[in-house]
């Protein structure tokens, strides 16, 4: 591994198939390729983008069309639920986005059956969405931090 190496070490290494794939597992929270499922549900995939982008009348048609959205997980090895998207820690870097009107999605997402308790894994451990909202620089800076941790708790 490259760990530690300045970027002359890194640029200068021979970075092999097995290592791409190894990179790419750990950015998805698996320990190794192998560990990949693969298969993605694309309307799971769709409602984060929903939630991520504040479109909150678009996600609530969609779980009153699917209510299994909330309680379905990422394959991801974090095995985060929808919910846990709205913590902007420990999921996918892309995906740690704040939207403005995001305590109420996430009202709206409890109001509508989600686990405010459920635990996913990151960072070793295993977390609820308010564990990894109180400890996000995101929602901090968006100045929504306390407000969801209000409606978490």
């Amino acid at each position: 591994l490259l760990i530690g190496c300045d970027y002359d070490e890194i640029h200068s290494s021979d970075f092999s198939l097995e290592d791409a794939r190894l990179t790419l597992a750990r950015e998805y929270g698996f320990q190794e390729w192998s560990s990949i499922d693969g298969t993605l549900n694309p309307d799971f995939e769709t409602a984060i983008d929903l939630l991520l982008n504040g479109e909150e009348n678009q996600l609530k048609q969609m779980i009153q069309t699917d209510p299994t959205l909330l309680s379905q997980r990422s394959p991801f090895g974090h095995q985060a639920t929808l919910l846990h998207y709205a913590g902007s820690n420990g999921v996918e870097i892309w995906r740690q986005i704040v939207p403005e009107n995001l305590p109420e999605m996430v009202k709206m997402l409890i109001d509508s059956g989600a686990d405010k308790n459920a635990k996913a894994r990151f960072y070793g451990g295993e977390y609820s969405t308010l564990d990894l909202a109180s400890t996000s620089a995101h929602p901090k800076a968006a100045g929504i931090k306390q407000d969801l941790e209000c409606i978490l708790n």
